[in-house]
């Protein structure tokens, strides 16, 4: 009697195999990153604050442009999943050297915790939490969905997820006596109604203190056009709050894409606009009003067929600080722009090698000194992803 494919042990056995190889795929998923290359720093002061002019010196070293610091940096993410229940871990390894700067080669979990629905509705996570469902697409990665402990999150109609969180320690800046009050605790509440919009806030509190608040907002009803604004302050614990503002915009045109963010800091200690740059004032505290704005501006075009990806940025900023809060008793303001043109190569699927080369300038006056800053960046990264 001859046989029919449905009574063939050896197409049986390809279905259960298929079968429980998609079961497996599931349950299972592994991805990661590499981000290493070279770069080059270099800083000129002309006067600096002796009055006299300085020489650029270039500083050569390990970069990582996805995260823009000077070092190599490896990405492990693991996601196992079975029914209604989830484990999650992200090993990162990272080092690097310049000149001046040596970070020894170190691992670590970036996050690590274990998940769960219940009644369909429920979500639990513990562990190291990375959980951003309250977040919106602007600039600010509100981190109160973050951090070792444990996060409640219920989706009682589509669309809508409140709940809070309990994470050990304090914020940062905090101290107190060490007790179940002066834990972390967070709640959120985002509201996402598909291709129209979604609305997002979100707190913290330590010590019956509230510490944060973030609001955002995002809006999708216009194809390949994103918009969103956020506002946030975290020092709401402080005798004078810092807010800050940001607005980010950008449109798909297929080949073409423009976009631009903007920022606004009002009363922020670290001096916002400039944050980092090394001929700026370093306040520990705000005593008086000042204000900081800054932005960005972009456009990329895609050639043959997105193989490479030529881009120009174009940047800038303002700030003020009062004498009352500068390091050595003077009012101060600074202004900076500058321009970043890139190219990005996509050599195959996930993988990509980006060259740049970014010059600023920069002013700073203050009664004493007005020093001017040319700043350059010159970097070639690989990154590839899978």
């Amino acid at each position: 009697m001859e046989k029919t494919p449905g009574n063939s042990p050896e197409i049986n056995l390809l279905l259960i195999l298929a079968v429980a190889g998609g079961v497996f795929a599931q349950e299972l998923k592994i991805s990661g990153s590499l981000n290493s290359g070279l770069q080059g720093t270099a800083e000129s002061l002309d006067p600096d604050v002796s009055g006299s002019d300085t020489e650029t010196s270039w500083d050569f070293g390990a970069y990582a442009q996805d995260a823009d610091v000077p070092l190599a940096r490896a990405d492990l993410n693991v996601d196992f999943t079975y029914d209604n229940i989830g484990a999650h871990i992200k090993l990162r390894a990272q080092g690097g050297e310049t000149n001046t700067v040596k970070e020894l080669p170190s691992i670590y979990a970036e996050y690590a915790y274990v998940s769960a629905t219940v009644f369909n509705i429920v979500d639990i996570y513990g562990g190291v939490v990375d959980n951003g469902a309250w977040a919106t697409a602007g600039d600010e990665a509100d981190d109160v969905g973050e951090g070792l402990g444990g996060l409640v999150q219920i989706r009682p109609i589509e669309g809508l997820n409140v709940g809070f969180g309990v994470y050990d320690g304090l914020p940062a800046g905090f101290s107190g006596q060490d007790s179940l009050l002066n834990n972390t605790f967070t709640y959120g509440a985002a509201y996402a109604y598909p291709d129209l919009f979604k609305v997002v806030i979100s707190g913290r509190t330590s010590d019956l203190v509230m510490r944060s608040i973030f609001a955002g907002v995002e809006v999708s009803a216009i194809p390949n056009l994103s918009l969103a604004a956020e506002i946030w302050s975290k020092t709401l614990d402080a005798e004078d709050k810092g807010f800050t503002i940001d607005e980010v915009v950008s449109y798909d045109l297929g080949d073409l894409d423009v976009g631009a963010t903007f920022w606004q800091f009002i009363n922020l200690p670290n001096f916002g606009p400039l944050a980092g740059t090394r001929y700026l004032p370093s306040p520990a505290t705000s005593k008086e009003f000042n204000l900081g704005l800054k932005g960005n501006i972009w456009a990329s075009y895609a050639l043959a067929g997105g193989t490479f990806v030529p881009k120009l940025e174009v940047y800038g900023g303002y700030g003020g600080a009062s004498e009352d809060i500068t390091a050595h008793g003077e009012d101060v303001t600074l202004i900076y722009i500058g321009g970043k043109p890139s190219i990005t190569w996509n050599i195959a699927e996930g993988a990509k090698i980006v060259a740049a080369y970014d010059l600023g300038w920069g002013k700073v006056s203050s009664d004493s000194v007005s020093p001017t800053i040319l700043a350059q960046k010159v970097y070639v990264d690989f990154v590839w992803s899978f």
